[in-house]
């Protein structure tokens, strides 16, 4: 892609793991104590990245109290969520980053990869992303396939490099398939290197942009696109796409409300 994106050079820290607030105070918090209890007072090669594009007092009391070694907050405009990615990405100063939205949780195992990527950055090796299952609020995990057109963001530790090469999320408006997006184009370069993980590292909270049929259309599209389908194929997938999110609407309403 064209786009240059303009990170910072030297990276002070191992891991950044990027949150966007997005008004929910209480999911928030299940956030922070997350990351509270993974990183804490001790940890020092991970930065937690907090980006409000709200200000809202109740948050600022938050942060002011959070027992986070090393937390960035900043509060700015944005024009909507990727734009705010975009942003936080910018100012991210670790290494390699990992997004968990508000009301998303940090598991463990965390741990685990931030050793790995640790042993990476210290040899040199070339690994870019480090593909992890992701539990959900349903119970299941959900697991990237072996050709990584099945993936969940929160499961994807990735070097904030890729962002020099492959540019920013799109910030288009009612495209929520951004974060999709950018990874199929990473992971269509076969030259982009991936280690797969066995254990989730977040729990995936209910989905928010995603809750839609437009976005599941967006990304079959995009996923059609990648794997050359016709346009027949492409034209049964989005048909599909909706049928699935309309069960899945109904199922959630009666079984998980």
């Amino acid at each position: 892609m064209d786009e240059q994106f303009n990170g910072n050079s030297v990276s002070d820290f191992s891991l950044t793991i990027v949150t966007c607030y997005m008004f929910d105070i209480q999911s928030f918090m299940n956030t922070l104590n997350s990351v509270e209890s993974f990183i804490g007072k001790s940890v020092s090669n991970i930065e937690w990245l907090v980006w409000d594009a709200t200000g809202q007092n109740s948050l600022i009391e938050v942060i002011n109290d959070c027992r986070v070694k090393n937390i960035s907050y900043y509060s700015q405009k944005d024009q909507g969520l990727y734009d705010g990615l975009n942003q936080s990405m910018q100012k991210a100063k670790g290494e390699y980053v990992l997004v968990i939205n508000s009301g998303d949780r940090v598991l463990p195992v965390l741990g685990e990869v931030v050793e790995l990527l640790d042993s990476n950055i210290e040899d040199g090796n070339g690994i870019d992303v480090f593909a992890c299952p992701v539990a959900t609020w349903k119970g299941k995990v959900i697991r990237p396939n072996s050709n990584l057109t099945r993936f969940v963001h929160q499961g994807l530790v990735y070097r904030k490099q890729l962002h020099d090469k492959y540019g920013k999320y799109s910030s288009l408006v009612r495209f929520t398939a951004a974060d999709y997006l950018f990874f199929m184009i990473v992971f269509c370069d076969k030259s982009t290197t991936v280690q797969f993980v066995d254990k989730p590292i977040a729990y995936y909270d209910r989905p928010g942009l995603s809750a839609n049929a437009l976005h599941f259309v967006q990304r079959d599209v995009i996923k059609a696109a990648a794997e050359g389908r016709g346009v027949m194929l492409t034209l049964l997938s989005i048909v599909r796409s909706v049928i699935r999110f309309s069960i899945m609407t109904v199922y959630n309403r009666l079984f998980w409300k």
